[in-house]
């Protein structure tokens, strides 16, 4: 695959029209950098994790068009629009096997999604109560309309809603004849739950069907059947919530190498360093490091390959004025081994705040 050209590649490599693969099988991945070289090195697992990352991040960039965003930065597929291609709904399909591949191989994404779309995973449909996780402002509207029905007649409400299509507004019936049927105080409750369906459900049917598809080629729909929300979250993205990062589970799962042990002196100030870490910045540095701030689901024994610690240094550099480096492809921190712990600290701190000294060697 060509980098910058992820997703196209990758699609018309692997894609759902390619029947003769086999997703679940290992995968080999090359890149191709800009001057048509494949790059060096043989995939041991870690290639194919940097490739699975940037076929997600390429393909929820809401500039590709293929999934959207709610208020909370939370994705769901894009709503079809009359442009929208056969080409365009087996990319979504694509992406959603790609993240199947990615739960099949504990592979942890930065891909926060929809309560209301990951209800659809188990099989679900989303309702009236789901739609404040799509579009609060609408939700709160709605309710406005149950607690004062007498402001109904005034709005001259139909049971229709208008879509912009292609730049084009466009009214859209909730029911056969919508148009022409007033919203009462009658059947104002009728109308909330025909919006909701809409949004919810009518207006993406497609797309998340084809998603859904993709996903369950690779993880079937019994598998997920009794996960809730959260749960489908953590499945695909790791831990989530306000607990502070488990140290303790961390230490006790570190690779080191280059010349660091345990007992290394530098090692002991990097532990201390962590400990004296915020959430935050502990998010941060996982991020840094295994690009996805939120530890695996089973803990840091399930994290493929383990994250490593490895020392570098050079000779013709003074130690103290580089910056700690990562390959997230494999969860390596290349750590400089520094003279004191407050040295180490605030090069550890910049590093991954900054993101500073990130590389993928």
């Amino acid at each position: 695959v060509h980098r910058g050209h992820v997703l196209e590649d990758a699609y018309h490599a692997m894609g759902p029209h390619k029947s003769n693969v086999d997703v679940r099988k290992r995968v080999r991945i090359a890149f191709i950098n800009e001057f048509g070289e494949q790059e060096a090195g043989i995939d041991g697992g870690g290639v194919f994790k940097e490739f699975l990352e940037s076929v997600i991040k390429e393909s929820t960039s809401l500039d590709v068009g293929l999934f959207k965003s709610t208020m909370d930065n939370k994705l769901y597929p894009s709503p079809m629009e009359s442009s929208s291609t056969t080409d365009h709904l087996k990319k979504i399909e694509f992406v959603g096997l790609m993240v199947g591949k990615a739960v099949w191989e504990g592979i942890l994404l930065e891909l926060p999604l929809a309560p209301f779309f990951l209800k659809k995973f188990r099989g679900a449909q989303p309702d009236v109560d789901d739609l404040p996780s799509l579009d609060p402002e609408m939700a709160k509207n709605l309710q406005y309309l149950i607690e004062n029905p007498t402001s109904i007649s005034d709005l001259g409400l139909t049971f229709s809603i208008t879509e912009t299509i292609q730049g084009t507004p466009r009214d859209i019936e909730l029911v056969p004849g919508g148009s022409s049927i007033v919203v009462t105080t009658a059947n104002v409750a009728h109308f909330l739950h025909r919006v909701a369906n809409f949004k919810l459900n009518e207006q993406i049917k497609a797309p998340c069907d084809y998603f859904l598809r993709g996903f369950h080629a690779i993880i079937p729909k019994e598998w997920v059947a009794s996960f809730n929300d959260s749960e489908l979250q953590m499945l695909i993205g790791g831990v989530e919530g306000d607990m502070k990062l488990d140290l303790t589970d961390l230490e006790n799962n570190v690779v080191y190498s280059g010349g660091y042990s345990h007992e290394h002196p530098v090692i002991k100030n990097f532990w201390r360093a962590l400990h004296s870490m915020s959430k935050s910045q502990l998010s941060d540095f996982l991020r840094f490091v295994t690009s996805c701030p939120r530890p695996p689901i089973l803990g840091f024994s399930s994290l493929e390959p383990p994250l490593t610690i490895q020392m570098v240094a050079h000779e013709d550099t003074n130690t103290a004025e580089r910056l700690p480096t990562a390959a997230t492809c494999i969860n390596l921190l290349k750590l400089p081994p520094y003279d004191s712990a407050d040295v180490l600290l605030t090069k550890l701190l910049y590093a991954i705040e900054s993101h500073a000294g990130f590389d993928l060697s």
